[in-house]
């Protein structure tokens, strides 16, 4: 007998799984144990970061139009989670979304390593 999930509950634990996985990839390779709240952290606050870092006029609209992307293929994924392709489009962008919140959060480490002389 085999159980089978909502495609709202496919979405999320396939996220789930990526960020799982991303977390173990980032503790394994960097040695260091701050990968288990990066990766979250990332998606929470790290398109802010981003957008409000002091770019160029440019640079600030095409992240803005990336992440509107994100939202985009995320939102369609999820309307159509019904379909077999729904649930993939949604998980991409997800991790599209948590990638940028990494770049995000690199950006205003960089910034603050290079205001206070450590490089």
């Amino acid at each position: 007998m085999s159980v089978r999930l909502a495609p709202s509950a496919q979405v999320l634990l396939g996220y789930l799984g990526v960020v799982v996985a991303s977390v173990v990839a980032l503790t394994l390779f960097s040695g260091e144990f701050s990968a288990i709240v990066l990766v979250p952290m990332a998606a929470l606050i790290g398109p802010s970061m981003l957008i409000t870092y002091p770019f160029g006029p440019v640079a600030k609209l095409a992240w803005s139009c990336v992440l509107l992307i994100c939202v985009a293929t995320t939102y369609v994924g999820w309307r159509k989670r019904q379909s077999d392709w729904g649930p993939v489009v949604a998980i991409i962008g997800l991790c599209a979304w948590t990638l940028v919140g990494l770049i995000g959060l690199g950006t205003r480490t960089c910034a603050f390593k290079q205001a206070s002389g450590r490089t």
